[in-house]
């Protein structure tokens, strides 16, 4: 999917009000990530698997910082996960032990 096309799809969600935390993992394009997050804010980089709970903290401090009326509404999370031949299935479990923490 090219750039332009992640930025309509992205900005598409975005304008329905929808927030866009993006995680990426050893190998991806940084500036995709960024364009789908829409802010650097909630774009998430480590270099390996191994270091997806380094930022765990930062990121649920990330997340929670939203005002209490922001909150009252109900909201579905969605993780969206590499199973492609590109990720080990080692790897792909770490993901998966990070998602259901």
């Amino acid at each position: 999917m090219g750039n332009s096309m992640l930025d309509d799809v992205a900005q598409t969600l975005r304008n329905k009000g929808i927030t866009i935390y993006i995680f990426g993992v050893e190998g991806v394009i940084q500036n995709e990530l960024l364009t789908m997050a829409g802010s650097e804010d909630k774009c998430f980089y480590v270099d390996t698997s191994e270091g997806l709970g380094n930022f765990t903290a930062n990121v649920t401090n990330n997340i929670c910082d939203i005002s209490v009326s922001d909150c009252l509404k109900k909201a579905d999370v969605i993780f969206l996960l590499d199973g492609s031949r590109n990720i080990d299935e080692e790897n792909f479990r770490t993901m998966m032990d990070f998602v259901t923490l």
